[in-house]
C-alpha cells in the first residue's frame, strides 16, 4: 500500500532528524497508474512561498480561455520569467494582470474593500475547480509588502496552500485535465527543468538515481528567526508529490521513480 510506504518513508525520516516533528512534515503522494493517494497532514496548510506561482500559471491560461486576458508575447515572457527564473517582478504583473489590481499606497477603507474583492478572484477560481481553503492571493516578495498590499496581509490574507493541492494541480498538469488538454500541454515546457542544475547560496539541490527538487529556504514573519519553513513541488511520470516542513531539513527522496522527472518547480524566491 502506498499508505504504508509513505508511512515508513516519514518514520524513517523522523529517526534521522530528531529535532523534525511529525506535526510539521506535511507529504501528499498520488499514484498516477492507480489514483491512489497517500499523505501526512495533506490538507495543513503552508506558506507555500514560490510554489504559489504554479497556480498562478495556471490561472493564467484559464483567463486566456475564458476571454478575460489576452495571450501576447509580453504575457507569455512573463510566465517564463515566473517560472524559469523565479521573477518575482513577473510574478506581480501577472496578479495584477489577473487581478485587475495594482500595488500603491495605502487606501481608503472603501477602496480598499473594493482592491481587496478583486484580489480574490484567483482563489474563487480554485475553489470552482474543487481547491477549498488555499489561499493564492498575494505577489511574492524579495523584501516585504507595503501600502495596499501590506493592507491586505493584516487581514490575515497571507498565501497559504497544501500539499494536497499541490500534488492534484500537479496531477491535472501532466495528466492533461489543467484547464484544457491545450493549456496543459502549454505549461509543461515552461515548468521544465535541467537535471543538472547549478547550485545557489539559497538553493540544496537533492539528487537521487531518479529525481531531484530544488528547495529554498525562507523565514516565515509568524515563526521563530530559527525555524524556517521548506514548501516544495514536483512530479514525476509515475508520482505527483508535494511536501512540506518545518523547520528547514534535507528532506531525502521518499521514493525511487524508475524514470527522470522532468518537471519540477522553482521555489528560488518567496
Amino acid at each position: 500500500m502506498l499508505q504504508d510506504q509513505l508511512d515508513l518513508a516519514i518514520a524513517t525520516l523522523l529517526h534521522r532528524h530528531p529535532d523534525l516533528a511529525a506535526e510539521t512534515l506535511a507529504v501528499t503522494v498520488i499514484d498516477r497508474a492507480t489514483g491512489e493517494e497517500a499523505a501526512h497532514q495533506g490538507d495543513q496548510l503552508c506558506y507555500p512561498a514560490s510554489v504559489v506561482k504554479l497556480f498562478y500559471l495556471a490561472a493564467t491560461y484559464a483567463w486566456v480561455e475564458a476571454g478575460k486576458l489576452e495571450a501576447t508575447t509580453e504575457l507569455e515572457a512573463a510566465r517564463q520569467a515566473m517560472i524559469q527564473a523565479s521573477s518575482n517582478d513577473a510574478t506581480a504583473y501577472i496578479v495584477d494582470l489577473l487581478t485587475d489590481t495594482t500595488s500603491g499606497p495605502e487606501l481608503a477603507a472603501s477602496e480598499f474593500a473594493l482592491w481587496q474583492q478583486k484580489r480574490l478572484v484567483v482563489n474563487t477560481y480554485f475553489q470552482q475547480q474543487g481547491y477549498s481553503a488555499i489561499n493564492c492571493c498575494q505577489k511574492t516578495w524579495s523584501d516585504a509588502p507595503y501600502g495596499r498590499d501590506r493592507q491586505s496581509y493584516a487581514q490575515s490574507r497571507r498565501n497559504a496552500l497544501s500539499t494536497h493541492a499541490t500534488a492534484r494541480l500537479w496531477q491535472r498538469i501532466i495528466e492533461g485535465n489543467c484547464v484544457s488538454p491545450a493549456a496543459s500541454a502549454a505549461m509543461l515546457p515552461i515548468l521544465q527543468r535541467d537535471l543538472d542544475p547549478p547550485a545557489t547560496a539559497t538553493t540544496q539541490i537533492i539528487k537521487c538515481r531518479a529525481f531531484w527538487v530544488r528547495i529554498c529556504a525562507r523565514r516565515s514573519p509568524s515563526i521563530p528567526r530559527q525555524a524556517k519553513p521548506v514548501f516544495v513541488g514536483m512530479t514525476a511520470p509515475t508520482f505527483a508529490i508535494a511536501i512540506s516542513s518545518l523547520p528547514l531539513v534535507v528532506v531525502r527522496p521518499m521514493f525511487k521513480i524508475s524514470a527522470g522527472c522532468p518537471n519540477s518547480v522553482n521555489t528560488g524566491q518567496p
